[in-house]
């Protein structure tokens, strides 16, 4: 359930700034925007730098990021 919520956060977030998945992707240094999706679904996990990037860009914190992806179940 948490992880809808990144998700929904992520989502949010890119269309309050006008990007695009494939840039985000891209500034976490992720190939593809499919391997984005399963980062922030659960289905992967998030590497130390791409939950920094990821929380910057979210204006959280990395902690926030942790407890999400922490508690998918």
């Amino acid at each position: 359930m948490q992880q809808i919520l990144l998700d929904g956060l992520v989502t949010a977030k890119i269309r309050e700034i006008g990007t695009t998945r494939q840039n985000l992707a891209d500034s976490m240094g992720i190939k593809t925007v499919a391997t984005l999706n399963a980062k922030v679904t659960g289905n992967s996990e998030l590497s130390l730098k791409e939950a920094f990037v990821l929380s910057r860009f979210l204006g959280t914190t990395i902690d926030e990021i942790h407890e999400l992806t922490n508690n998918q179940n």
